[in-house]
């Protein structure tokens, strides 16, 4: 490889985790007028790739291309990097950025164990990994690097010392790789001590006078939602991989939920789902008073979703105040369990402390597949209303139900709703599993 596309090649990878995706066509711009006609290939690490994929699926979250870039960088990050950073709101998938990357490594170590590949031939990553976690603003600056007792002036190990600690006494006779995480805020207070555990010394100063030498078989990773507080002498010791909520989303998320909740075990069904003479899937209406049929169900839950979630959340977003903010991700996950929630407590009807989980309510007291369709159209209602517009102030609530009825009633889906003619709002309305018919489909107030 000639010399301009290494220098590409080594901006690329250290810039491109920490820019947000705006910004990622200029700098490719800046790239190609700097020097024009050069074309640095990109790190394809086929072998790691199919390793997290794997352990994606495992866990039963989705391989979407975002999310799986994301872990390749900050695998990218710690080859360079002894400290790396993944920043991003919360639910943007951070944690499971490394904890996908932790476990594709161990497997990747384990296989190379197994065919005796020594640590001389592989990469240096490539090994059993390990993660220490520990909130740095839940302790006290002494509980995390250690102080003296004023009474008997003896030296006490603080929590972040001692862990490093530690992980070097045991990293003499282990090829186990260790990762201690800060989860949590990063302040000028304590980041400032790991500036010297950042940069090329790897060494961590005491208040005491000691100093622990670290090893590359150590790692350090902060998970954190910004760095404002952080001082550019720390900024420029680690490698910053942003996790924007774009990365992952809401959908995969929704996704992963439905796979869960209506496994592809129970999708087998003796019924003809396809109308022999065009080929098209045959409509609900038409499969009413079949038996239940757990994969349409699931199918109607995202249609629901791609309907109706993403215009509440634009009108939330854009004409209503949050006494206390919430994220997409958020919503998306509340509309998933207060759905799951009723699904497995027979639609509300136990919701008095005393319930038991049990099958779904449609599995055991509803035998026709209309009347199933049914029941799911008026939970999820009852489930956006709440996941959606409940974190709403109440000076915006009226307004959010005039939109509401309008939306649904645009979508046709006026009938999962109460009648118009009332004076309460959505607000005042639960679901009767009762009555899951659809004519009234909510109980009273």
């Amino acid at each position: 490889m000639i010399e301009d596309a290494v220098l590409i090649k080594a901006m690329r990878d250290s810039n491109v985790p920490k820019f947000l995706s705006p910004d990622l066509p200029l700098f490719y711009a800046i790239i190609s007028d700097l020097f024009p006609g050069i074309d640095a290939p990109f790190d394809t690490n086929n072998e790691l790739k199919d390793a997290v994929v794997t352990k994606i699926h495992d866990h039963g979250l989705q391989d979407d291309i975002k999310f799986v870039n994301k872990i390749i960088q900050l695998f990218q990050v710690f080859n360079t990097r002894f400290g790396a950073c993944l920043v991003g709101p919360a639910g943007s998938g951070k944690t499971s950025v490394y904890t996908m990357l932790k476990e594709a490594l161990t497997d990747l170590g384990s296989e190379y164990d197994s065919q005796k590949i020594g640590q001389d031939k592989r990469p240096d990553l490539f090994n059993e990994t390990s993660t220490l976690v520990l909130n740095p603003k839940a302790i006290t600056m002494g509980e995390l690097y250690g102080e003296y007792n004023l009474l008997t002036q003896e030296w006490k190990d603080g929590c972040g010392s001692g862990l490093m600690r530690e992980c070097v006494r045991l990293s003499y006779d282990s090829e186990l790789r260790r990762w201690v995480v800060f989860d949590g805020p990063i302040d000028a207070v304590w980041i400032e001590n790991m500036n010297t555990v950042l940069d090329d010394n790897c060494m961590l100063c005491l208040a005491n006078g000691q100093r622990i030498k670290l090893t590359q078989k150590m790692r350090m990773l902060f998970e954190v939602e910004n760095l404002d507080e952080a001082s550019p002498a720390t900024v420029s010791r680690i490698g910053v991989v942003y996790v924007p909520e774009t990365a992952l989303g809401w959908r995969p998320l929704v996704k992963s939920w439905l796979e869960r909740m209506f496994p592809k075990s129970e999708y087998s069904t003796s019924i003809t789902l396809i109308n022999t003479e065009d080929g098209t899937p045959l409509s609900n209406e038409s499969l009413k008073d079949e038996q239940v049929i757990v994969q349409r169900l699931s199918q109607r839950i995202q249609e629901l979703f791609d309907m109706l979630f993403v215009p509440m959340m634009v009108h939330r977003t854009r004409k209503t105040t949050q006494p206390v903010v919430t994220s997409e991700m958020n919503a998306a996950t509340t509309v998933c369990s207060l759905m799951e929630a009723m699904l497995h407590y027979d639609g509300g009807e136990r919701f008095n402390g005393k319930g038991e989980r049990n099958d779904f309510t449609f599995s055991k007291n509803i035998s026709k597949h209309g009347s199933a369709i049914m029941l799911v159209e008026r939970l999820f209602t009852f489930s956006l209303i709440w996941g959606v517009a409940g974190s709403v102030g109440s000076e915006h609530r009226d307004g959010f139900d005039d939109v509401m009825n309008v939306l649904f009633e645009k979508k046709g889906c006026s009938k999962f709703l109460p009648g118009s003619s009332t004076s309460d709002t959505i607000y005042d309305y639960w679901l009767d599993p009762n009555i899951p018919d659809g004519t009234q489909g909510k109980g009273g107030k």
